[in-house]
């Protein structure tokens, strides 16, 4: 790809789902692997979406801090 352009992950399947969102497994052809990526559920909407985004971005920040063999690697 050309620099700068943006390679979407291809949607594998879904790991697991949950109240606010889903866990699914994509392929990234960037890096050549598998990898796991939550996402808000599409069936959130207004003001319940909106908590769900920030959540999902809070749980991102702090995992994101985290170094060790038990904890996911947040990556994006």
């Amino acid at each position: 790809s050309m620099p700068g352009s943006t390679v979407l992950p291809e949607v594998i399947g879904e790991i697991a789902r949950g109240g606010m969102g889903v866990v699914l497994r994509v392929y990234d052809p960037l890096l050549d692997r598998d990898l796991a990526m939550k996402v808000v559920r599409l069936d959130q909407r207004g003001p319940v979406a909106e908590e769900a985004c920030r959540r999902l971005r809070s749980e991102a920040k702090i995992t994101a801090q985290l170094d060790h063999p038990g904890v996911v690697p947040v990556h994006q």
